[in-house]
């Protein structure tokens, strides 16, 4: 990831490594109906190229419904 500032502070650099890892289940009421649940995660950190390296992580859960596919 290449930003125009250095983040996440300024003594960070502005090129960081990411990864992302999630997993999920679908469940369907039809052929055409489902409902899915998702749980994913991101970091992201320099990997000790700069001055300081503070990581980043981040968690998001998603409730998805899905109709007329």
């Amino acid at each position: 990831m290449l930003s125009t500032r250095k983040i996440p502070i300024e003594t960070a650099g502005s090129f960081n490594f990411t990864f992302e890892f999630g997993a999920g289940l679908e469940f369907y009421q039809s052929q055409s109906r489902s409902i899915r649940v998702e749980y994913q995660i991101q970091h992201f950190s320099n990997a000790d190229t700069a001055q300081d390296n503070p990581g980043v992580d981040n968690g998001l859960f998603k409730l998805t419904y899905n109709f007329g596919r």
